[in-house]
């Protein structure tokens, strides 16, 4: 352009600007997961810009003159200066939409996020229990096992390492489908959708066996910790959360006072109430007939 020959430029420049806006178009389609609907139209306004491009290119090239001296002025420009503003306040529309459905999902994974452990808080349990309700389920509790003794005697941040540590035990012993939640304090669950008692029990244990292998460093030298669980059970929709949540709460006390470092079952209301070691050994025995049958 600098030594007279506009016109090629002008060819280039529009052959660069179809460029970047199909790969623009490009980028957004391969990330529409997010939003399917919203960011196909996105990508599709970005490929109806990029297309305006090509009839001004196509002119400028049957031409042949690369002397303009001046902006070049024909239908196509025309079509491409309409499609561009169409284009771009339809961009921006959609853009502004998809920015807030973002801060909105933001402000509600921050509402149901345990800040510490990054599982769901108490909040996210409940709001989300009518979908785990729906179906047969098993919630566990979990409790750190002297918890106030590691905060006593390694420390506070020693205590949240802990706390972080079994958090992420938690997440990687649950499913996707599964809900693990810090309740607050030292206390935890894990609700599992569409599983039985015997799957229940094989979790916590898994669970309560990875944690007390774990080693933490602190001052006062290295150390473990142990962790109790109480299991109830839903096998459909007449059950509530907070009864569910009550149920695997005397179960956990049960497994507390019996020694702790174990797994305790709290069945329905009318079933008898087992021993933790009883209980324990009917469900391994079911779970193995299951296996064998």
């Amino acid at each position: 352009m600098l030594i007279g020959f506009d016109g090629i430029s002008y060819i280039f420049l529009n052959f660069v600007a179809l460029a970047i806006l199909l790969s623009t178009a490009r980028d957004y389609w391969l990330s529409r997961a997010e939003a399917p609907l919203s960011i196909g139209v996105l990508s599709s306004f970005y490929i109806l810009i990029a297309a305006s491009f090509i009839p001004c290119a196509v002119m400028l090239l049957q031409s042949r003159d690369w002397h303009l001296g001046h902006a070049p002025s024909n239908w196509a420009e025309d079509l491409n200066i309409g499609v561009s503003l169409a284009g771009l306040v339809g961009i921006g529309a959609i853009s502004l939409m998809l920015n807030q459905v973002r801060v909105a999902r933001g402000h509600k994974i921050d509402a149901e996020t345990d800040v510490l452990t990054g599982l769901f808080n108490r909040r996210a349990l409940f709001v989300r229990a009518t979908a785990i309700l729906n179906s047969s389920a098993a919630f566990i509790i979990f409790d750190i096992d002297c918890f106030k003794e590691i905060n006593d005697l390694h420390g506070h941040l020693k205590g949240d390492e802990v706390l972080r540590a079994f958090g992420q035990i938690l997440k990687e012993c649950s499913r996707a489908e599964d809900l693990a939640v810090r309740l607050g304090g030292e206390e935890f669950a894990l609700a599992l959708p569409r599983s039985t008692m015997a799957t229940a029990i094989n979790v916590a244990e898994r669970i309560c066996t990875y944690f007390s292998q774990r080693q933490f460093d602190s001052a006062s030298g290295e150390f473990c910790s142990t962790v109790s669980g109480g299991i109830s059970c839903v096998e459909g929709k007449s059950d509530n959360l907070e009864v569910l949540l009550h149920r695997a709460d005397e179960a956990l006390y049960m497994a507390k006072r019996t020694g702790k470092n174990r797994v305790a079952v709290r069945g329905h209301p009318e079933e008898c109430e087992l021993s933790s070691k009883e209980q324990h050994t009917r469900n391994r025995a079911d779970a193995l007939n299951q296996a064998v049958n």
